[in-house]
């Protein structure tokens, strides 16, 4: 049975447009748009729906009606999921034409604006896209998206909520692994990971920091050296006197070896030897010192005099 858009306006209070339309197997798919003016805020979105987001049954409890329920389940539909394939189709060429002309970052930004704009590119949700449906839509594997948006945060130029693109929107944030800590640090309790705890948490103090001080950028309280990404001396200085604080304390037992108890110290001394061997290749690789104090202390020696050559006889 086709979409009755004026029979589902009037059930759901808002105005329904039909922006797009398939058929198949006798089976309408449409793309609508909800609008809702007179609401507090607006509402306005696109959704891709079909027959079965409409075929509902009453729910009847104690004799009276409560709400209705789906017949058919709409997240489980054949021919959504056949309209999703055929738009992403279409969708992709220019996509890949940008890919190709200039670079994964243009083209990630292209489908962003497309989103926003309203297009449909054969995502999930109309109204928003999944960096994973971007790299789909892109045929690059999520090894190369992670990067690109990095690079395309540290330009703000976009963020992510989530894993959904979303605009970049100036304001203090920091950085990036100190969010990571403090997703932890909120979440673990709960269940690591527990939906949006952190990013409620962080969103609250950033916006607290954002609003009652001077710092309205990470740059402004960390430097720019510290942000997006604390500057790796950081994190190996922090990282090696949190492991062998741990340690130390672990060792003196009670609640701190109680709480290592799940932890593979094998498997993590065999890591530390990996990371280890990556260091000092690192550091003879390139000349970085292997002992700062000796380094120092040759600073501080006088250097040899420089032997004369000797007369020559005439």
């Amino acid at each position: 049975m086709p979409i009755d858009i004026e029979k589902e306006s009037a059930a759901s209070g808002c105005v329904l447009t039909k922006l797009r339309q398939w058929s198949h197997l006798d089976h309408e798919v449409a793309l609508v748009r909800y609008e809702k003016k007179d609401a507090d805020p607006p509402y306005a979105h696109t959704h891709l729906v079909c027959e079965c987001d409409f075929d509902v049954k009453p729910v009847v409890r104690d004799g009276k009606t409560i709400g209705v329920e789906h017949v058919r389940d709409p997240e489980k539909c054949a021919s959504k999921d056949a309209v999703r394939a055929l738009v992403k189709l279409e969708m992709k060429r220019p996509l890949l034409a940008t890919l190709r002309a200039s670079g994964l970052k243009a083209a990630i930004l292209e489908a962003h604006a497309k989103v926003k704009a309203g297009e449909y590119l054969g995502q999930r949700y109309a109204c928003m896209i999944y960096a994973q449906e971007v790299a789909e839509l892109l045929e690059v594997g999520m090894t190369d998206m992670h990067p690109a948006l990095a690079e395309l945060f540290a330009e703000e130029k976009i963020d992510l909520n989530g894993m959904i693109l979303a605009d970049y929107v100036p304001r203090f944030r920091f950085p990036r692994e100190i969010q990571q800590l403090f997703r932890m640090l909120v979440e673990a309790p709960l269940g690591w990971p527990n939906g949006d705890a952190g990013d409620c948490f962080l969103a609250t103090v950033e916006g607290a920091i954002h609003e009652g001080t001077d710092f309205k950028h990470g740059k402004d309280a960390f430097w720019p050296h510290n942000f997006p990404h604390l500057a790796a001396s950081h994190l190996v200085e922090f990282g090696h006197h949190w492991l062998a604080s741990a340690l130390a304390r672990a060792e003196r037992g009670g609640a701190d070896r109680e709480d290592l108890r799940f932890t593979d110290c094998e498997w993590l001394a065999a890591d530390l030897e990996r990371l280890a061997a990556g260091y000092r290749a690192l550091g003879k690789a390139h000349g970085f010192p292997q002992n700062p104090l000796a380094r120092q202390e040759a600073k501080k020696a006088p250097a040899p005099k420089k032997r004369r050559s000797p007369k020559k006889r005439r």
